[in-house]
């Protein structure tokens, strides 16, 4: 099943009929989910609401930017997921607007976890549009951002980031959310893909923006390898006819933290075959590896023993962008600038 949102601007409108409409989907399979509840999270009209002046309002209203949240029930389990997507601004200029949708969406994701226990595990998989070791990446990792970050310097004149509230600052005090995430690639590897965005001109970069994070009630224990950099210049940059979008799609596996068997996989990487475009199918995982979703995966390079040394075979299947990203019109899922 699906849910899909798409962008809404401040005043509660979207793109005109005729243009392609823009939104994020979560989508997860029936079989091994039951739904239970979801919520829109419109980023604009809610920073809009929390800006005391007109111009802190349009500054920080100008995006149409939106947050998904889904919560799930495994049917075998009965442990509540809540899943979280979202795509943040691309305004690399001013990241104090980055900062802010990424507070206004982490509020409501904490909450709507709130609602559906205490042990509510939950997963972000989202093109934040920044780097590691950007702000937003800090706020999301460590929790907290302090007041003299530099990406919360405001360029602009008269605009003042709004406060979110006595419990987690902003309005030039520290900012913090309650959602203390990890990265699942930086758990696995030790560290980010080198890059998961590869644009030629007119604005060419290469670089991580795209990111699969959970809770502590979850834990990562697969990430599969992205493309190398010879692989994505053989047409020049993304997209191609071989890689569809300028962001390539991330693929983690999911243990629960608490109440695992002793047969819980070891972290590890798994590096499925040239050409096979594909890391196989959940009913392969062992017992413990209890919340799951596929996405398409683009054929790897790199097989070598050293990349697939971490542990016992298997696939590696998650939520991800795709099942939890970024989708244009029909188009499938993958985040975009």
């Amino acid at each position: 099943s699906t849910r899909y949102v798409r962008k809404v601007r401040w005043h509660g409108h979207g793109w005109p009929p005729g243009v392609a409409q823009i939104g994020n989907v979560i989508s997860w399979l029936d079989e091994a989910f039951e739904f239970i509840a979801h919520k829109e999270v419109h980023i604009a009209p809610q920073l809009c609401a929390l800006c005391d002046d007109e111009p802190s309002k349009m500054h920080f209203g100008r995006g149409a930017q939106v947050g998904l949240l889904v919560a799930l029930r495994h049917r075998k389990l009965g442990r509540v997921v809540v899943v979280v997507t979202t795509h943040l601004t691309s305004n690399f200029m001013e990241p104090v607007c980055q900062i802010a949708q990424a507070e206004v969406v982490m509020l409501a994701a904490a909450e709507f976890a709130k609602e559906h226990g205490p042990n509510a595990a939950v997963v972000l998989g989202a093109d934040l549009n920044s780097i590691p070791g950007s702000g937003v990446y800090s706020l999301l990792t460590a929790g907290t951002l302090a007041a003299d970050h530099p990406h919360l310097r405001i360029i602009a004149e008269s605009v003042e980031l709004p406060s979110f509230g006595d419990d987690h600052g902003g309005g030039g005090a520290a900012l913090s959310q309650p959602l203390h995430l990890s990265s699942a690639y930086a758990t696995v590897l030790g560290h980010e893909p080198l890059f998961t965005n590869f644009t030629g001109p007119p604005s060419p970069f290469v670089g991580t923006l795209d990111y699969l994070m959970c809770n502590g009630e979850l834990h990562a224990t697969h990430a599969l390898l992205l493309p190398s950099e010879d692989t994505c210049r053989e047409d020049g940059f993304l997209p191609s006819a071989r890689f569809p979008s300028d962001h390539l799609p991330l693929l983690a596996h999911f243990s629960f933290s608490s109440g695992a068997d002793d047969g819980a996989a070891a972290p590890m990487v798994t590096v499925p075959e040239e050409g096979s475009g594909s890391v196989g199918s959940p009913s392969s995982l062992p017992a413990s590896a209890v919340w799951a979703a596929q996405i398409e995966a683009a054929p790897l390079e790199d097989s070598s023993p050293a990349k697939r040394s971490r542990g016992a075979d298997g696939p590696s299947v998650a939520p991800a962008e795709g099942a939890g990203g970024e989708q244009r019109g029909r188009g499938r899922g993958g985040g975009s600038k």
